[in-house]
């Protein structure tokens, strides 16, 4: 702890980062490895190599950050280059698992007739891989979250627990989004979509939402705003009284439920930063 710490000494001592001018913000949780460690939270550290942002996982080396999207805590990295569709084949998704990150998993599935029927194929995230595919059978990339029961009766799955790759113009690109699991991860998401950006408070040792340049709005910590939520929706007037019934449905309707709760003021956006 820091005596007489606060919000601004957490945006002077970690101020966003970048890489190359336009390229990913690098901000709590995330941290540059040259950065101090509670500019950041644990596992969630990436590096600059010239102008490219770097996340380097244990199990299969480093790759190109494209995007990070704190609103959903999703980074999505680079496979490599040359890419062709061939490869779907050879990346396993346990290679880019660790105990932060997850990657959307995939299955690869062999038909001996084509599955001509191409809005079932969108209904069930099923693609068709081309460069394995020949004239008497039919290989097709499918979402782990589809129910195989599914399938067409002349298809059956070869291969399992594949990276599902991001797609482009129907082709997979050599592009994964991995979602990071952490507490402080899920947090900080939520106090994305309450419009404050996520610090991480020495005083109480713990992540904290701020709302910098919006008079009148606190930080709230992760026990305290359940708490002020509570209290707001008991005593606080006519807008919340409004928003009472939204609460109830707040973990599956966050993105519409924000814009909505901002709308009111009264820093509305602070207040029901709640964890899911």
């Amino acid at each position: 702890m820091t005596p007489g710490y606060k919000e601004k000494d957490f945006f002077t001592a970690c101020p966003p980062s970048y890489c190359r001018k336009g390229g990913p913000e690098i901000r709590y949780p995330f941290r540059l490895q040259s950065n101090p460690p509670y500019c950041g939270a644990p596992g969630l550290v990436l590096s600059c190599l010239g102008n490219d942002t770097l996340l380097s996982l244990p199990e299969s080396g480093s790759y190109k950050v494209i995007a990070i999207k704190y609103r959903y805590s999703e980074i999505t990295i680079k496979l490599g280059e040359p890419w062709s569709d061939c490869q779907v084949q050879n990346f396993s998704s346990t290679s880019l698992t660790t105990p932060v990150y997850t990657p959307p998993t995939a299955s690869l599935v062999n038909c001996s007739k084509a599955w001509n029927d191409a809005r079932e194929r969108e209904e069930y995230g099923v693609t068709p891989i081309s460069c394995l595919s020949s004239a008497d059978h039919f290989v097709y990339l499918a979402d782990a979250s589809m129910v195989m029961s599914a399938l067409p009766l002349d298809c059956v799955v070869v291969s399992t627990n594949l990276v599902l790759p991001e797609w482009g113009k129907g082709v997979p690109r050599a592009e994964v989004m991995l979602t990071w699991n952490s507490p402080v991860g899920y947090s900080c998401a939520d106090c994305e979509w309450a419009g404050g950006r996520c610090i991480f408070d020495r005083t109480i040792n713990q992540a904290s939402c701020s709302f910098p340049g919006q008079p009148g709005c606190p930080s709230y910590s992760h026990q305290a705003i359940t708490i002020h939520t509570q209290v707001a929706l008991a005593t606080g007037g006519e807008p919340f009284q409004l928003l009472v019934s939204l609460v109830s449905v707040y973990a599956r309707w966050r993105a519409i439920f924000f814009p909505i709760a901002s709308l009111f003021g009264l820093c509305l956006r602070s207040a029901i930063w709640m964890p899911v």
